[in-house]
């Protein structure tokens, strides 16, 4: 009997966690999409350089250099001038 519960118990969470996770699937789906823009590397830029630049005093610099590493797959901060790369706004 107790081993019935308990499956019972377990199958009720995994249904329950499912239909949380599509409901957060739709959520996102239906925002729009974040407003980018496109920059042209230039000799000598990081991608903190750009991160400051594109970042205003509400924002953490460190969230916006991960979105720039992120979105554009960069890894280690490599850019090469005339690279272009999207920047969200």
């Amino acid at each position: 009997m107790k081993t019935g519960i308990f499956l019972f118990a377990v199958l009720a969470v995994v249904v329950t966690s499912q239909y949380n996770i599509a409901d957060e699937i739709q959520k996102r789906m239906a925002e729009p999409p974040a407003q980018t823009m496109t920059y042209e590397v230039q000799e000598g830029d990081t991608v903190w350089d750009i991160a400051g630049r594109h970042s205003d005093n509400r924002t953490d610099v460190r969230s916006v250099v991960y979105a720039i590493e992120s979105d554009n797959h960069i890894q280690s901060g490599a850019l090469t001038p005339g690279q272009k790369i999207i920047i969200r706004k």
